[in-house]
């Protein structure tokens, strides 16, 4: 029997004709869902048109190997059983009390952690667990345990060196990251290296995809010149981070699930957090930092408009930790924060009454206040403690990645055109759709939920417009793309509808599956 729609509080606007136009609109994100869905899937597998722009940056297409079909078969009841919780959500949370929400929250973390180690290992070997290793040892795909491995002796002398590194102007990752994951790296390797047990224990859950890996880091480091010893700890550490940067991009669903019941009911936030798993470019870019820096990103947003929401210092002073931590591994949190303090102005200015205005107004400056403070007093501590002074690495961090641009020179105009079909195609075209369709919705209906489009279209725009990101915006932007989930949640609250909501998941799980077996996130 088909659920009826869930009830929500309305924010303001026509809700009369938004219930006329319900079926329609429903429909027609569906269809135009399914033609993006095809689209996709003749742009990457019918056509040789390069995935970017040739000479500048292109995404390479993999090959089909004999297993994949049979990978896919077996992939089938995992597909079916993360669509069955979700649907199972979907059905029952806005009757649920608090311990069953939390259950519901825990089986999605824990059904989306095992849905994306299904979907890496049904692809190509290049989009498998074994890219892990690969990605995260050799200095062209990422540098920092390398670095931490072999030109480095201790943490405490590396961070008193540190400014020295990003001076010599490095364009890539090392000259243009603070040292949030170098110091990550030095933590997973002296863990390993400390415990035998845990360390053996790391490895006997490798898959053989991954063992496999590991023997021709090995065995290239040997080859290589000068020959680098790789150790069991230091497999065992790369392991420990691909687990690491799974971990933390599976739980996007609990705080994104968070920010979306500020407007949502707990159903439609559900639905919307069980399909972050789901977008393609997760999946292929495990294990770079850009898709765990998802999880903090979204955290951050969070912790920061809730404290507006309920008056917290406490979460106000989290903000400023979770803030500083983002910082101390990457300048692309600035947009996010950008983003945190439009939305809180947005809301602000739809305050009708000039009394609570004014009290909101001081109450948010205080707010920014306290997490300034907390962060630039942990940025004095570690400059006291370690002599890092991340105020200058900042700059610098700046400074090299504006030299990226003139070492290796993008089109304007090019990028300016192909970044958005890019994005559409890395987050999923179903989301995207939806998405657009909720920012005018959400533009519309006032309140939190236009400055949620005011905040996300406005930041968004101006990345793109900017041309900060010509080139790799698939994988650069991925920090940012549980805002599409976010703008949709006025236009699901509408199509909140049994046919829709199957349908919709069913074409973004197409999407996710036409993308990743296609689609490489690393030129080996």
């Amino acid at each position: 029997m088909p659920k009826a729609t869930h009830p929500v509080p309305q924010s303001s606007g026509d809700q009369s004709a938004t219930e006329v136009s319900r079926p329609r609109m429903a429909g027609l994100c569906l269809l135009l869902s399914a033609i993006g869905v095809a689209v996709t899937w003749w742009l990457l597998w019918g056509t040789s048109l390069p995935l970017g722009i040739p000479d500048q940056w292109t995404w390479v297409r993999l090959s089909l190997e004999p297993d994949v079909p049979w990978n896919l078969l077996l992939a089938i009841p995992f597909a079916v059983g993360y669509g069955a919780l979700v649907w199972r959500g979907w059905r029952r949370l806005d009757r649920a009390g608090t311990s069953e929400t939390a259950l519901f929250l825990v089986a999605l973390g824990l059904a989306s952690f095992a849905w994306l180690w299904v979907i890496q290992e049904s692809g190509p070997m290049a989009q498998r667990l074994s890219k892990g290793p690969f990605v995260l040892f050799y200095p062209q795909s990422s540098g920092y345990f390398y670095q931490v491995r072999y030109e480095a002796a201790d943490a405490a002398t590396f961070l008193a060196r540190y400014e020295d590194l990003m001076a010599e102007g490095d364009v890539l990752h090392v000259g243009t990251h603070p040292p949030g994951l170098f110091l990550l790296f030095f933590g997973l390797r002296d863990v390993c290296e400390a415990s035998t047990s845990l360390t053996d224990l790391l490895l006997a859950t490798q898959p053989e995809s991954v063992r496999l890996a590991d023997e021709s880091v090995v065995e290239n480091s040997a080859a290589s010149q000068p020959p680098r010893e790789v150790r069991r700890t230091d497999l065992a550490a790369l392991w420990l981070a691909v687990l690491l940067a799974q971990g933390l991009a599976v739980l996007t669903v609990w705080p994104l699930y968070g920010l979306l019941r500020r407007t949502e009911s707990r159903s439609t936030a559900y639905v919307l957090s069980a399909c972050w798993p789901l977008g393609p470019a997760v999946a292929i870019f495990l294990p770079k930092s850009d898709v765990a820096y998802a999880g903090l990103a979204v955290l951050w947003m969070w912790t920061w408009l809730r404290a507006t929401d309920r008056g917290s210092w406490t979460l106000a002073v989290l903000a400023g930790v979770v803030a500083w931590l983002g910082m101390l591994c990457s300048l692309a949190f600035l947009p996010v924060f950008l983003a945190g303090v439009v939305a809180a102005v947005v809301e602000l200015a739809d305050v009708s009454d000039p009394g609570e205005r004014r009290s909101r107004l001081y109450r948010l400056a205080g707010f920014s206040l306290a997490a300034g403070a907390v962060f630039l007093a942990l940025t004095a501590l570690l400059w006291f403690l370690a002599d890092v002074n991340l105020l200058r690495v900042w700059l610098m961090n700046y400074r090299n990645h504006a030299g990226f641009y003139g070492k290796f020179p993008r089109s304007y105009p090019g990028w300016l055109l192909l970044n958005p079909l890019e994005l559409s195609i890395a987050v999923g075209v179903p989301i995207a759709i939806l998405g657009a369709a909720g920012s005018l919705y959400g533009w519309n209906d006032g309140g939190r939920t236009r400055a949620v489009t005011a905040a996300v279209v406005g930041v968004w725009g101006l990345l793109w417009l900017t041309g900060k990101n010509s080139g790799e915006a698939a994988r650069l932007w991925t920090l940012l793309m549980p805002w599409c989930l976010w703008l949709a949640g006025p236009a699901l609250r509408r199509a909140n509808v049994a046919w829709f909501v199957a349908g919709w998941i069913g074409l973004q799980l197409a999407a996710q599956v036409v993308t990743v077996l296609r689609v490489g996130g690393f030129h080996f």
